[in-house]
């Protein structure tokens, strides 16, 4: 009798070990664009917070002065505060927003406020 694997087995062997490595890289590639998906959410949260010490929403009789124009950030993003005016007199929908750029996509974090301005209600 001779030692050894036969041909089958063999291949049966390098089958699951294939199916291995797949489910593994597979696992380590999601986890990969989880941690960079993660990475850019707090990176839009910085952008958030440092937007709003330069820009911040002061009392003012005009809210439209609280908007804010495309300000470019050193990291790539892109803040804008918006000002809407609604049905209800002196309510005003604030968004302010963050957008970058991600593998060739446009990425885009929204915060939605109200803001109450009681000079307005009559």
């Amino acid at each position: 009798m001779k030692k050894g694997f036969t041909l089958v087995e063999t291949l049966l062997a390098i089958l699951i070990l294939s199916f291995g490595m797949t489910v593994l890289l597979t696992g380590a590639a999601r986890c990969m664009a989880s941690i960079r998906m993660s990475k850019e959410y707090q990176d839009a949260q910085w952008t958030f917070g440092q937007a709003e010490v330069l820009f911040p929403l002061l009392v003012t009789d005009d809210p439209m002065e609280l908007e804010v124009p495309p300000h470019d950030f050193d990291n790539g993003h892109v803040f804008e505060r918006r000002i809407e005016e609604t049905e209800d007199e002196g309510l005003f929908i604030v968004r302010t927003s963050v957008t970058w750029s991600s593998r060739n996509r446009q990425a885009r974090e929204e915060t939605v406020r109200y803001l109450l301005v009681r000079d307005k209600i009559e």
